[in-house]
């Protein structure tokens, strides 16, 4: 009488669909009723049976299988056959992620190989007896690493179809506030009835008194964390509940307000997705979640002038780091770096003679807004989807078929969900550039007080919110750094073209029609105006 151990695992989605592990034990059960063999009393059940539902066979480690290997190349335990439904069960050679794991899936493999031939264990599928001692092992093997491949292609490419179906299919949980619906890799967002209010009062708590206040409140008021349903997981506090809110957790949710807003870009396979679904908050909540994060995050840092309005031309926030009891004006990438005294000046001088061009440019007139007649026609497309979907929805009732019906009402839905988040980031735009207008009206009404005030010695604290003033919402200045001096840029303000001046040369030469000159007829003008008032 011949022994056996059976061996069924599953890996994607669509294998757990089509290739069921209640499918291949039914398989394996007739191979073992068909060969009259016995199965030995082996593995976690003693039963004989091997089970890896949902686990990559690109790597041993962390598969019921590994155990076995290991026993039958310590003599533990000794089967005629290992049986399973396909060669390709056993482990698939990865031949397409990075090379450290190539090189272990290809260890991983020949041990599997070596273990079975040495301990003379044959692999019984459907179509026979394999011997690992026969090239037919290798080339049945080889082929199920091309079935992998296919298999690959095919599930990213039905991942990315539905992504660009608005769709969202890459598994997971829900961001807090949302909630998954429809069939699983195929299901879309939806505002959760009670965390979608729990997100908005948790963010009016963070404007309200930042990270700490909201975390207490939220667990006063014993609303359920992200993690409630993980009491399970490793390493949680001795003191945990689902209901406790640390400000780690609700500094997260800060962190990525921008989800709520109703949109998100997913990259996926190397190429962006956008997805649409039903906003949560408000542009001007989001807003000011911003900046009491921004906030935070200043507070924390050596302050200098640029501390939070200066990026690197690649992209990242320039620091004040300390070296040798000297402070340096430095990219986080590497990128350079200058002195803090040197910078700031360069800078300083820079925002004066702007200050100056912006003087001297005469007042413009209020530009049309165009913006709300677009927001007007987006919101007229949502009005008219709306009609669309209930005209279909009458249609129904008159008889049209399910099938149909839910097609097309399907279709609408997600062109009144991609119509939604046009109105909605129209909004937002139109609310930031709201507010630069109005903060660059502002400056452009004070201009000349404030040049007076830069004619002393002017605080830390107040030169940088000058210069908060004139970059706006939203703006920041450039650097880039170069062979022993850096570029710095500012953006444009009204009509004024945005500017570049190198740190190595005077300022005030860089600038078109602005000088020292004109900064001190700007002084005597102001001082002429001040005494006749008092004469």
């Amino acid at each position: 009488m011949f022994t056996a151990i059976v061996y069924a695992r599953t890996s994607t989605t669509q294998q757990k669909t089509q290739e069921t592990i209640k499918a291949q034990i039914a398989r394996a059960k007739a191979i073992v009723e068909r060969r009259g063999l016995t199965v030995l009393k082996y593995g976690l059940r003693k039963d004989g049976w091997l089970v890896d539902d949902g686990v990559t066979g690109s790597m041993l480690a962390g598969r019921e299988l590994a155990k076995l290997i290991d026993d039958l190349e310590m003599a533990k335990v000794r089967p005629d056959f290992l049986i399973v439904y396909s060669l390709s069960r056993i482990a698939r050679e990865d031949k397409t992620s990075g090379m450290q794991k190539q090189v272990q899936s290809a260890q991983d493999w020949g041990r599997i190989k070596a273990v079975l031939r040495a301990s003379g264990v044959k692999v019984l599928d459907e179509d026979g007896e394999n011997d690992p001692n026969n090239v037919l092992f290798d080339l049945k093997t080889s082929l199920s690493g091309e079935e992998y491949k296919l298999i690959r292609a095919r599930t990213m490419a039905g991942k990315a179809r539905h992504l660009a179906d608005n769709k969202d299919a890459r598994g997971g949980k829900a961001p807090y506030g949302y909630m998954h619906v429809g069939s699983k890799g195929n299901w879309h967002r939806e505002p959760h009835p009670e965390d979608s209010k729990h997100l908005v009062q948790i963010l009016k708590w963070i404007v309200q008194g930042g990270f700490t206040y909201a975390a207490s409140k939220a667990t006063a008021a014993k609303f359920l964390t992200p993690m409630f349903d993980t009491t399970d997981r490793k390493n949680k506090a001795k003191d945990w509940t689902p209901t406790r809110w640390t400000p780690v957790t609700v500094q997260n949710l800060a962190k990525n307000a921008s989800l709520y807003l109703g949109s998100q870009t997913v990259i996926y396979d190397g190429k962006p997705h956008k997805l649409t679904y039903p906003p949560i908050i408000e542009p001007k909540l989001y807003r000011d979640v911003q900046l009491r994060v921004r906030q935070k995050a200043l507070s924390r840092r050596l302050v200098m002038l640029s501390t939070g309005y200066v990026k690197c031309a690649c992209g990242a926030w320039i620091h004040c780091k300390n070296s040798h009891d000297k402070h340096h004006a430095t990219c986080p990438k590497k990128c350079g770096r200058m002195s803090e005294k040197e910078f700031s000046a360069a800078l300083w001088n820079f925002v004066v003679a702007r200050l100056v061009e912006i003087a001297q440019v005469k007042p413009t007139k209020a530009s049309k807004d165009t913006l709300s007649a677009r927001i007007a026609e987006a919101k007229a497309a949502v009005a008219t989807i709306e009609q669309d979907i209930a005209q279909l929805l009458d249609l129904y009732g008159l008889g049209l078929d399910k099938s149909v019906w839910k097609i097309r009402n399907d279709a609408l839905n997600d062109r009144k969900a991609q119509a939604q988040a046009e109105v909605m980031a129209l909004e937002v735009e139109r609310t930031e550039a709201e507010g630069k207008k109005a903060q660059e009206k502002s400056l452009e009404s004070r201009i000349r007080w404030v040049l007076r005030e830069v004619r002393g010695e002017v605080r830390l604290d107040r030169k940088r919110a000058i210069l908060g003033q004139l970059l706006g919402l939203g703006n920041f200045a450039t650097i880039m750094f170069c062979q022993g001096y850096a570029r710095l840029t500012l953006p444009a303000f009204k009509t004024l073209p945005k500017i570049t001046v190198r740190t190595d040369k005077d300022v005030w030469t860089q600038m078109q029609g602005v000088s020292r000159e004109v900064l001190d007829l700007i002084y005597e003008a102001d001082d002429a105006i001040e005494h006749v008032a008092v004469g």
